[in-house]
């Protein structure tokens, strides 16, 4: 086991600080064959314009990695991520493929503002519903938010679901908002459900 007192990494647009403990697996021929990293979070900023705008900043975190070398494929067993939008949770795998990265990645959030949640929807990944959900929904905020990304083969899919409280939702082009309104909401690929609870018009 390898203990981490503290290190920094820093790349062109990120940077990372961080503590903790790596173990390693090895094989029979005593080759090693995966990593296993438990670490304590000080600090992450990345700037991934344009995939994700404005700039992320994390101020602590803590996250298991399971990393295996050949091939090579990082497993996410658990994350979390404690910013300014609040605290995220993550898990899931990312490998590269011939066409790219492939990922299966799980988000999670007991409660975020609506802006927030936009900042980190990358806006290269279904546009259309991004902008929509910019224009119709003008203030409130979510809860339980679960985002399911898959990239498989080159092909990304997406699904999301959501509760959603206080808002202003424009429901019709043309008509008045409705207020404080309170429901939840579904995103599957390109579909968006919304369902309103209840609300002032």
């Amino acid at each position: 086991m390898l203990r981490i007192d503290a290190v920094e990494v820093t790349a062109r647009d990120a940077t990372l600080r961080a503590e903790g403990q790596v173990l390693l697996e090895r094989g029979a021929s005593g080759t090693v064959t995966h990593l296993v990293a438990q670490m304590r979070i000080n600090g992450l900023s990345a700037d991934m314009d344009p995939l994700i705008e404005p700039p992320l900043a994390f101020e602590g975190g803590d996250a298991t990695l399971r990393i295996a070398v050949a091939p090579l494929k990082v497993e996410i067993g658990a994350a979390t991520l404690m910013g300014a939008a609040g605290t995220l949770g993550l898990s899931g795998a990312v490998w590269p493929t011939a066409s790219g990265w492939d990922l299966a990645l799980d988000l999670a959030t007991d409660r975020i503002d609506h802006r927030a949640a936009l900042d980190l929807w990358p806006p290269r990944i279904r546009p259309n519903v991004r902008r929509w959900l910019a224009e119709h929904i003008d203030a409130g905020t979510l809860s339980d938010l679960r985002l399911y990304l898959r990239r498989l083969a080159g092909e990304m899919h997406t699904a999301m679901t959501f509760g959603f409280a206080d808002a202003t939702v424009r429901v019709l082009g043309g008509m008045p908002p409705v207020t404080a309104g309170r429901g939840h909401g579904r995103i599957m690929d390109g579909r968006v459900d919304l369902t309103l609870l209840e609300g002032r018009a």
